[in-house]
C-alpha cells in the first residue's frame, strides 16, 4: 500500500475537531514501532503498537496512515 516507506499514523476525532499524533519520548522518538518494512499478504494480519494521548472515553475516531483512512468510527474505551 505504501511501498518501502514509513508513514505517520494519526487519530482524528471529527466531532471534537481534534487530531492525535503518536507520543514521543524525551529524545523525540515516536512511541510506536521502529520503521521496519515487511510484506503482508491479503487476508492475513500483522500487529503494531502506537501510543497516543488519550481521546475522551466514548469519542469516535478514525485511524489514518498518512492521509488514508484505515479504520473509521472506532469507539475509544477506558
Amino acid at each position: 500500500m505504501f511501498g518501502n516507506v514509513s508513514v505517520p499514523i494519526t487519530l482524528v476525532d471529527p466531532v471534537n475537531l481534534k487530531g492525535y499524533l503518536v507520543v514521543t519520548d524525551s529524545q523525540g522518538q515516536d512511541l510506536g514501532p521502529m520503521a521496519v518494512q515487511f510484506g503482508i499478504r491479503n487476508d492475513t494480519s500483522a500487529a503494531a503498537t502506537y501510543t497516543f494521548a488519550a481521546p475522551p472515553a466514548g469519542a469516535r475516531v478514525s485511524v489514518f496512515a498518512d492521509a488514508r483512512p484505515l479504520f473509521t468510527d472506532v469507539v475509544v474505551t477506558g
